[in-house]
């Protein structure tokens, strides 16, 4: 096949994704009689009375009519530079542009939609890249994790769903510098995340220090590991420190909250939780991304065993990081349902 076909085909699947996805999200609008299937809104408990109106502030910004730099304070005194900054840096708040502010309530069902839509061609991208020979299968997946648990948390917060956008990308650029040495990408997409949210963030870099250990570990010689090791970590610093304009404001501003002596206490929150919540969280990020390959791996693993084979560096790869994550929610199952609950 050549290399114009391959392009060819790969921007046919991608398509066939994409239409797949926002038809099964209508479906689903239809059903809950939701615009523009029907007058409803998916605005509900924290979005309708905390995020919704930051999007209207967000509209107004952008627009002109309110000045950001003589309104950085909203009801209570709460700052709101590093939410200013976060919505301004998710492209798809943009569309809110082509409704109106007195339609926001209703547009933001389609800015649902498409999260999931775009959701489902990066994960298809992930696939398309890891495994192209893997066509039939690449648009089932990718269509899958769309609909995922992942993508269902993220919704009680919607300016979090931008990240089950990013996070196959992110995986990929993670995959690009621990085979090229080629960490741009990796650490603007790591800044992004940071930005958007410290939360999720945070768990992105837990994600990157358990998976990079384990590649490092299992799949580079040793001679080569402290190199890897070491680009790894440079790239990350550079990440970490392109997201200074909203991680320093936003630590300062958390370390002066009332809130901030419970939440940010070590000792506090390992009584309270110990490290099942660090864990849970962990998997909440990376389990809808890998549970596909947990399979794949499985079934790669007894065909290669009846044939006599030992499985592959990268297949004992996948294997670990797969249990590894699913030993997280098997520690502490039913942490947080609480805040989970309806959504998931």
């Amino acid at each position: 096949m050549s290399d114009r076909t391959w392009r060819k085909e790969s921007y046919g699947q991608m398509g066939l994704t994409a239409f797949c996805a926002a038809g099964l999200f209508l479906l689903l609008f239809g059903i809950l009689d939701l615009y523009p299937a029907g007058g409803g809104s998916i605005l509900m408990t924290d979005l309708y009375s905390q995020y919704a109106p930051l999007l209207y502030r967000f509209y107004d910004v952008v627009t002109g009519t309110k000045n950001p730099f003589l309104d950085f304070f909203g009801s209570g005194g709460a700052n709101l530079y590093a939410d200013t900054v976060n919505e301004l840096a998710n492209p798809v708040n943009y569309l809110l542009l082509l409704f109106g502010r007195d339609r926001i309530y209703l547009a933001l069902n389609l800015l649902f939609l498409c999260y999931g839509v775009l959701s489902a061609l990066s994960a298809h991208l992930f696939l398309l890249r890891c495994w192209p020979d893997r066509r039939r299968w690449n648009t089932a997946l990718s269509l899958c994790y769309a609909f995922s648990g992942y993508f269902a948390y993220n919704f009680q917060i919607i300016k979090w769903m931008l990240f089950p956008v990013l996070f196959p990308l992110f995986a990929l650029a993670l995959l690009r510098l621990v085979r090229k040495g080629k960490g741009g990408l990796y650490a603007l997409l790591l800044a992004w995340q940071l930005v958007l949210s410290i939360q999720l963030g945070f768990m992105s870099l837990l994600f990157v220090l358990f998976s990079g250990g384990l590649y490092a570990f299992l799949l580079v010689r040793k001679e080569e590991r402290a190199v890897l090791l070491g680009r790894l970590a440079w790239y990350t610093l550079a990440g970490i420190l392109l997201s200074g304009i909203v991680l320093l404001p936003s630590f300062r501003i958390l370390l002066s909250s009332s809130r901030a002596g419970e939440n940010l206490s070590w000792m506090g929150v390992m009584k309270r939780h110990g490290l099942d919540d660090l864990f849970e969280r962990l998997f909440q990020i990376a389990q809808p991304a890998l549970m596909a390959l947990l399979a794949f791996g499985g079934i790669r693993a007894l065909r290669r065993r009846e044939r006599g084979k030992k499985p592959s560096a990268d297949l004992r790869f996948l294997l670990a990081l797969n249990g590894f994550l699913w030993l997280t929610v098997l520690l502490e199952p039913a942490n947080l349902l609480w805040h989970m609950g309806s959504y998931v």
